[in-house]
């Protein structure tokens, strides 16, 4: 059972939280149907924080890389390209050596 990170975007390119949030649950709830635990901090974090507060968004981004550290893998969910939030999130996973994989 790998426990997978998902870096799709939430505000992504065109700012649609909402199609961005259907997006990541959809393939979140694929992730946990083949038996593997889906990792997705910006599912669980605006439930209580603010990302438009800007101190709240910045400690949510270190606890999603904490969460990062935890994980086996990373996939990149890009059917909506990759925002610069996704970008930093994969940078840091390749500083880690983790493994990435790219999904549409």
């Amino acid at each position: 059972m790998e426990k997978v990170y998902v870096c799709s975007p939430f505000k992504g390119l065109d700012g649609d939280y909402k199609k961005n949030t259907e997006y990541t649950k959809s393939v979140a709830k694929k992730i946990f149907e083949r038996g593997d635990i889906p990792i997705v901090p910006h599912l669980l974090l605006p439930q209580f924080m603010d990302d438009t507060n800007s101190s709240e968004r910045e400690k949510a981004l270190i606890m999603g890389l904490e969460l990062l550290d935890m994980s086996n893998v990373m996939e990149v969910y890009c059917r909506y390209g990759i925002s610069n939030g996704m970008k930093n999130e994969i940078i840091y996973a390749e500083s880690k050596g983790k493994i990435i994989r790219y999904v549409e």
